[in-house]
């Protein structure tokens, strides 16, 4: 007689233990990936910024006038 509530209870605890190790196991996927699309948009935005130092050491200041390279870039918002 005693038997049958313990083996309920081990059943019960079993459950609730694979139920929130298989949601852990979830979480921790879904947040790799937000990580990974993390990490490649930061790669891309370096890559757009050693570019951009790039070109603005290739340009010469001295040749160009100053109010050629200052041409407005109606991409870039300033608010």
């Amino acid at each position: 007689m005693q038997v049958i509530p313990l083996l309920i209870a081990l059943v019960v605890f079993v459950s609730v233990r694979l139920y929130f190790h298989f949601k852990n196991r979830k979480i921790k996927e879904a947040h790799l990936n937000y990580v990974n699309v993390l990490i490649d948009s930061i790669s891309i935005q370096k890559k757009q910024i050693d570019f951009r130092n790039n070109s603005f050491k290739k340009y010469n200041f001295l040749k160009f006038n100053l109010e050629d390279s200052l041409i407005i870039q109606p991409e870039i918002q300033l608010n």
